[in-house]
């Protein structure tokens, strides 16, 4: 009982710092008003994650685990784990317009980073990173809304082993979004994706970020669509093992760290 109480105390204090934080930094507003009176849906629906090489026996254990919490939690859900060869043939299928873009992109790391839009444009569903955690059942609204993830509040600060402070300034370092197929405000974002001569438009959450500043400040109900940010405090915690590798000295003391968890 003295645990539970203490973690409500906890959560209490995280939720208002997390109000106090939102405000300091000016974020995407959460609720825009074409998502007023959505009523939530419980239905059956896809999780897409990605592992670019080596199917599941590739990811690690902490990952793994992370993964079976999906299953615990939405026990109805379909879940499917895309691979370089999907994406490219899903590329190949579906959107021949954007294949020589895709190939063209000088690093895999870039391609892994622009395939989630696609599976979410294609079949909609959730995208959800392997190091993201859920452990509520994940509710999404009715009708064609996308939305995407704010990472938890202690996350949007962070200070490397030198003790020096990493403000990330954007939405998510581990992408969670959810929406239904055909969203414009995905289309948006492959179309932003071009390569400009040897330089690339980001294909990471600075483009996410910016798209969204960006439909913020001219609203386009053509291209944006109806779309909202979500604080991510209800559907996965702030370990400490996912921090980035630099905020340890060996990757043993990270997923020593996670073992440490509630």
């Amino acid at each position: 009982m003295m645990r539970f109480s203490a973690l409500a105390t906890v959560l209490g204090l995280a939720a208002a710092q997390e109000v106090d934080r939102q405000h300091e930094y000016r974020y995407i507003d959460r609720t825009p008003a074409c998502v007023a009176g959505l009523a939530d849906s419980t239905r059956g629906q896809v999780l897409h994650q990605m592992t670019w090489r080596g199917g599941a026996a590739s990811l690690p254990p902490y990952a793994a685990r992370l993964r079976e919490s999906w299953t615990k939690h939405n026990p109805d859900w379909t879940h499917r784990l895309w691979d370089e060869d999907a994406v490219s043939a899903l590329v190949n299928e579906s959107y021949p317009w954007f294949a020589d873009t895709y190939s063209a992109l000088p690093s895999n790391l870039q391609r892994e980073e622009v395939a989630p839009y696609l599976v979410l444009h294609a079949l909609g569903g959730v995208f959800a990173d392997t190091d993201v955690e859920c452990f509520k059942k994940f509710e999404l609204p009715e009708g064609k809304v996308l939305q995407f993830f704010e990472e938890p509040m202690d996350k949007w600060e962070t200070k490397d082993i030198r003790g020096l402070t990493q403000v990330h300034n954007v939405i998510s370092s581990s992408l969670l979004a959810a929406t239904a197929p055909g969203h414009p405000l995905l289309l948006r974002l492959l179309q932003t994706v071009k390569p400009l001569g040897e330089a690339y438009a980001p294909t990471n959450n600075q483009l996410v970020q910016a798209e969204l500043q960006s439909c913020q400040t001219t609203p386009n109900e053509e291209t944006c669509g109806c779309y909202r940010t979500m604080s991510s405090e209800l559907y996965y915690p702030a370990h400490s093992a996912l921090l980035p590798p630099l905020n340890y000295s060996t990757s043993v003391e990270q997923v020593g760290a996670h073992e440490e968890d509630p």
